[in-house]
């Protein structure tokens, strides 16, 4: 077995440290996939006389992508969304589990009705008197489209900004599974491990454990946050 990378000094370790980390080839995919979309959503055309509606839905159906798109225009959560499907729902008496956004995306393109209905929240759904029973207010506002948001789309340099900002949680998973991959490499170097299950520790997931999950000899948990200090310490306590 090599010998253990030899322990840095505090200070020593503090300048290995970056408020944001950079990673060469994340970056590059993050280009290609921002510039992938923005292609796509400068090639979408639709007649200017067809029905705002159905304008819409067969935006929305053109690219699951172009979802995440039209949240970053209103400035609304994927998860604010979700719960604003759910609210919607409830308001007609279905009360069933909430749906993921990948179910989303399957409806959007596979039900015409429920297409309709998405399309219409984003248009109407903020003057609605059944939604204004379920839903705050505060949110409900921001379910109003630009009235020319064909135009923002359009505009390559404006788009690639929403595209980032639609992305920024893609982005920052990817970033969170590198660093974990890069642990994992440096200690599969010096010892082997597995990942799962402890019995150790209540049954908890962990990431990594050496030698393996029937003896626990080294249990190391990863995580990777760009936030702030305070947030940081709240986590490393839990």
């Amino acid at each position: 077995m090599p010998a253990p990378p030899a322990k840095l000094e505090f200070e020593d370790f503090l300048k290995t440290c970056t408020p944001l980390l950079r990673i060469a080839d994340l970056e590059d995919e993050m280009r290609r996939r921002v510039a992938g979309i923005v292609q796509s959503l400068l090639g979408f055309q639709t007649s200017s006389d067809e029905d705002p509606v159905q304008k819409l839905k067969q935006f929305l159906r053109r690219d699951a992508d172009f979802l995440g798109v039209l949240l970053a225009l209103t400035n609304l959560s994927q998860e604010k969304f979700l719960r604003i499907i759910t609210a919607q729902r409830f308001a007609a008496g279905d009360y069933g589990a909430e749906w993921g956004i990948e179910q989303i995306h399957r409806k959007i393109r596979n039900d015409d009705q429920f297409a309709d209905q998405i399309a219409w929240l984003f248009l109407e759904g903020r003057e609605s008197a059944q939604l204004v029973q379920q839903i705050a207010d505060f949110y409900l506002e921001q379910l109003s489209l630009p009235d020319k948001w064909l135009n923002l789309i359009s505009d390559a340099t404006l788009i690639g900004k929403i595209v980032r900002k639609k992305l920024a949680g893609e982005y920052a998973d990817k970033k969170g599974e590198y660093v974990e991959k890069l642990v994992a490499n440096t200690i599969q170097e010096l010892a082997p491990y597995e990942r799962g299950q402890v019995a150790l520790v209540g049954g908890k997931e962990v990431d990594l454990v050496v030698p393996s999950l029937s003896e626990p000899y080294v249990m190391v948990m990863v995580t990777y946050m760009e936030t702030t200090s305070s947030s940081q310490t709240a986590r490393a306590n839990e």
